[in-house]
């Protein structure tokens, strides 16, 4: 970066707006008005010259400039009395980019360069002509904002340049993945914090092999992932989308069919994507050490670090990360595995058509499984459990654990208020180890451990009162936890303690603001005596006045901070201080007025050198407390672990009994029960059913190896066909989970080593993909990834395309899930049609349902899964029109649709003569024919090593009459 300039051109205009965005604006403006933030909006003037402007331009020329938002921080003086202001500005690109997403106002300041960028050499950006390069300026009120916006909604990366002895240099920067100068400000939600994955595909004879390293720089955390996966990559699309990734590293060539179905899959996934070249994939000889300095072990433990793909993913992730650089990594992280048979499946595409995790258009906390869910009052709890619901369970007994321990907080309801009570006086351990192991915690951080130590011994004694078979299973849970928190009182109590009260001055401590103890340090000590005389003086100047003045000491206070000292009165006694020559005004509001006095501004000048010396001094022993407290930082890890786990089953026993029909316990079967078979009784969609002013119709749902693998279900558009394959999907997954489900008593769930889904029909135009492409895509990969084990969700297959080919194609699939993958399928359908598939030989296991209704002088939706036995597939009808009128179409639209519907029934008729009804048998059987043997190569066809055009030739060749 350039020098800083001295001059200036600025000048500020408004770039053009329709009277629509003003009125827009204008009310924005007044609704920021009511809560005092204009001021955040304010574009301050700065001085620049055509240095900076030719800076920022030569920056966003860079190819990955897009990629990136720069902000500039900046100082300014307010007054004489206090330390410089800091705000911030954001320029070029960056400005429009702030305003077009988190301001929106438009109005902005230019800076010029003559022959450059002026008004006769526009900036031009999206068609807009700016004359002048324009910035904003934001105060630290939205600084928060708009770097977890940045970060976390719009997945860029993030810099702060700031001037450095007249030259601007970078002092903190963020990618998604990579969150570590922003802890603080990001673990203030409940968001995840990031993940960035380092990823590494072999190709091998006949498989091709996936290597994962991720780490979680925040909590500390180091993964490694491996295993084989098929041409769709399906196994890499669901393990990013558990880990909830935010940022990838890859080393793919671009003439790689590789590269475009990864790209794809971060698409899908919401995965920022970073291409590093390949040697930085290439394994170094000091590789184990590097993780080993990290961790504090002797040796990597974990067997998937033994995959070469693996240990060259940790490679480039470690050295992008500058992990081994930062000397306060050392012993502070802890390795893990991720063994993907360990978790059902879930992909993106399951997941936000499940509604499992909340999104950017949920009105409510109740719209998602997550909002639902959560009733944790611990923010690791929250981060827990939005890992536990993209990770369902594969392992019967770890799931009856958990079952277990919800059923203990469902039974003991003293037991869970007191849990719930004293976790809520735990504070947020994810930050606070993150701040101990870069040795940046504070006498008040301590104060917050300490606090959290004081809250130990309650829970234990709380847990101990409970008695039963579950508390005393050596292989449970509830076990484990007891355990674990009597070894870890053993390892704070009294030690930790005895620490805080020897390192804090907690008999001193004004308003919580702890300092350390004086007598840690003789000079300190003296330091501290002075410190105190100064404030002593303070005070007495201060009561002189009060006397003088004769206002009462409520009316008139000191205030000092490390930063500044004044005199504060209230409103209504102000009028005898403003205007008078024997003090000096500092401003202030109308209830407010600051001033202050020649006499306490000498003694201001006396308590800021003290308070000076005291910090140099202390700065010296709070690094030893710091270590001396770092020591502490496993143990509060364990800690945090256990609590959040206890948070979160008693917030499952929280929601299990609180709704208006208790959730049950389920009964598990493995995954390789012989009896395999879902019977959820009376099941309710657990989102839905909370929802104001809904009286939710429940149903049952069977699936056994007999007769109920796969159903047909079919009903009237908004009849609920939608909402009951979902309901029995989360119902399935609440279970994996280790959570009570909303069903009567005695349902049963065997486990599923995945749920597929294709659910919903938009357009991927990011991806350059139609509505029927995305689904012959997602449904293949259901293809080619089910088992049967898996439980599958369809709903609306086919309607991407024409009626006949949607039907064959809707036909063909379900013939093949029931002949060959044999996965538990629920198929939501308007072609009433396919219910002749009962009538194959082959498909006995295939069912039909259809949504009961009933159409007197209006169409009535009954909301109840029933059996469809009715043999004239005609009388099936979707009643389509009927739930036009429900929706108050126009007469004359609903006039015309019906006319026009009669009409071409009427050709349908007209065109099955008795000869072509009894040549029906002979063609269907056919036809079936072809098309199971087309299905067989649409599951067979490798669709990753295709082009887009290749994909759609194929489709055409197989499935187009």
């Amino acid at each position: 970066m350039p020098r800083k300039a001295t001059s200036t051109a600025a000048t500020k205009r408004k770039t053009p707006t329709s009277s629509n965005q003003k009125g827009a604006k204008k009310k924005k403006k007044e609704a920021d008005d009511e809560d005092g933030s204009p001021k955040d909006e304010k574009v301050e003037d700065i001085q620049e010259d055509g240095s900076f402007v030719s800076m920022i331009l030569k920056h966003e020329k860079h190819p990955k400039h897009d990629e990136t938002v720069v902000f500039f921080e900046r100082k300014r003086k307010v007054s004489s009395s206090s330390d410089d202001e800091i705000f911030y500005s954001v320029h070029g690109k960056d400005a429009i980019f702030i305003d077009k997403h988190f301001s929106n106002y438009g109005s902005f300041k230019y800076h010029e360069k003559k022959g450059e960028c002026d008004k006769d050499h526009p900036y031009i950006v999206g068609g807009v002509r700016h004359a002048g390069l324009p910035y904003l300026t934001f105060r630290p009120a939205l600084y928060e904002q708009f770097v977890k916006g940045i970060l976390l909604d719009h997945r860029k990366k993030l810099e702060i340049w700031a001037d450095r002895k007249s030259n601007y240099e970078c002092i903190k920067s963020a990618s998604p993945g990579n969150l570590q100068s922003f802890e603080e400000i990001i673990f203030k939600s409940d968001t995840t914090p990031g993940i960035v994955c380092s990823i590494m595909i072999k190709q091998d004879s006949n498989e091709r092999r996936v290597g994962i390293a991720y780490a979680n720089t925040s909590l500390r955390v180091i993964g490694f992932c491996s295993f084989a996966d098929n041409s769709q990559l399906a196994v890499l699309d669901s393990a990013l989308a558990q880990m909830e990734a935010k940022e990838g590293l890859i080393c793919i060539s671009k003439n790689d069919i590789l590269y475009s179905k990864v790209l794809d899959i971060f698409a899908r996934t919401d995965i920022m994507c970073t291409e590093l070249k390949r040697s930085a994939f290439t394994r170094k000889p000091s590789l184990e050490a590097d993780i080993c300095k990290l961790t504090g072990k002797n040796n990597v433990e974990n067997p998937e670090f033994n995959d070469e793909c693996v240990a060259c993913a940790a490679q480039a992730l470690i050295d992008y990360l500058e992990l081994v650089e930062d000397p306060h990594n050392y012993s502070y992280f802890k390795t893990k595995s991720f063994v993907v048979q360990n978790f059902m499946k879930l992909d993106s595409s399951c997941i936000a058509s499940l509604n499992l995790l909340p999104s950017p258009s949920d009105r409510k906390k109740h719209d998602s499984l997550f909002g639902l869910l959560n009733e944790c009052v611990t923010k690791p709890g929250s981060r827990l459990l939005r890992e536990w619901i993209r990770q369902p369970l594969t392992d019967q007994s770890q799931i009856e654990n958990r079952l277990d321990m919800v059923e203990i907080f469902v039974e003991e309801h003293e037991l869970r208020e007191e849990i719930r009570a004293a976790l809520k006086k735990i504070p947020d351990l994810d930050i606070l180890c993150s701040k101990m192991a870069k040795f940046k915690i504070t006498c008040d951080d301590i104060m917050k451990l300490y606090a959290c130590v004081q809250q130990l011994p309650v829970i234990k004694e709380s847990l101990e009162k409970v008695r039963n078979e579950k508390t005393f299973n050596e292989e449970g849970i509830f076990f484990s936890v007891l355990l674990q928190l009597e070894d870890l009182c053993a390892a704070f109590i009294p030690k930790f303690p005895t620490l805080v009260h020897t390192s804090l001055d907690l008999e001193n401590a004004a308003d919580h603001s702890y300092r350390l103890n004086p007598n840690l340090d003789d000079n300190l000590k003296e330091i501290a005596e002075e410190l105190t005389e100064s404030i002593k003086l303070m005070d007495e100047e201060c009561k002189r006045i009060q006397d003088e003045e004769a206002v009462k000491k409520d009316e008139l206070v000191l205030v000092y901070t490390k930063k500044a000292v004044h005199l504060q009165v209230g409103g209504k006694v102000a009028s005898k201080f403003n205007n008078n020559q024997n003090y000096i005004a500092l401003g202030g509001t109308k209830q407010q007025f600051k001033f202050i006095t020649r006499n306490l501004m000498s003694l201001a000048e006396n308590y800021r050198l003290c308070q000076e010396k005291y910090d140099a001094c202390s700065d010296a022993l709070m690094y030893q407390v710091k270590g001396t407290i770092g020591s502490y930082s496993q143990h509060f890890s364990d800690l945090r672990d256990a609590l959040a786990e206890l948070d979160i089953f008693a917030a499952f026993a929280d929601v299990s009994t609180k709704s208006a029909k208790p959730y049950v316990r389920p009964i598990i079967k493995p995954l390789d029960a012989e009896e395999d078979e879902i019977y959820l009784i009376n099941c309710r969609h657990p989102c839905v059913e909370v929802q104001d002013g809904i009286d939710f119709q429940m149903n049952s749902c069977l699936f056994d190896r007999s007769s109920n693998q796969l159903h047909i279900i079919t009903g009237p558009n908004m009849g609920g066909k939608s909402t009951y394959i979902r309901q029995v999907a989360i119902n399935v997954i609440l279970a994996q989970i280790g959570c009570f489900i909303p069903a009567d008593a005695g349902s049963i769930v065997s486990i599923r080593d995945a749920i597929l889904s294709r659910v919903g029909a938009s357009d991927s135009t990011s991806r350059g993909i139609s509505t029927f492409m995305a689904e012959m895509l997602e449904t293949s990969a259901i293809l080619s990834t089910a088992t049967n084990k898996t439980l599958i969700i369809i709903d609306e297959l086919g309607r991407g395309t024409s009626t006949y080919d949607g039907f064959g194609l809707a036909y063909a699939i379900v013939e093949h899930l029931s002949r060959t993958t044999n996965a538990y399928t629920l198929f939501a359908t308007h072609f009433h049609e396919l219910k002749v598939l009962t009538e194959d030989p082959d498909c006995n296991r295939v069912c039909c349902k259809r949504m009961e209704s009933v159409l007197e002088d209006e169409l009535k939706m009954l909301y109840r899964v029933i059996d469809d036995d009715e043999t004239n597939v005609n009388s099936n009808n979707s009643f389509g029109i009927e739930v036009a009128k429900l929706a108050h179409f126009p007469p004359d639209i609903i006039r015309v649709a019906q006319m026009k519907s009669k009409e071409i029934e009427s050709i349908i008729n007209m065109t099955e003569t008795p000869n072509a009804q009894q040549n029906t048998t002979k063609e269907s059987s056919e036809e079936r024919a072809k098309m199971h043997q087309a299905l067989c190569k649409f599951a067979n066809f490798d669709f990753s090593n295709k082009s887009l055009e290749e994909i759609a030739q194929f489709l055409q060749t197989h499935f187009k009459k």
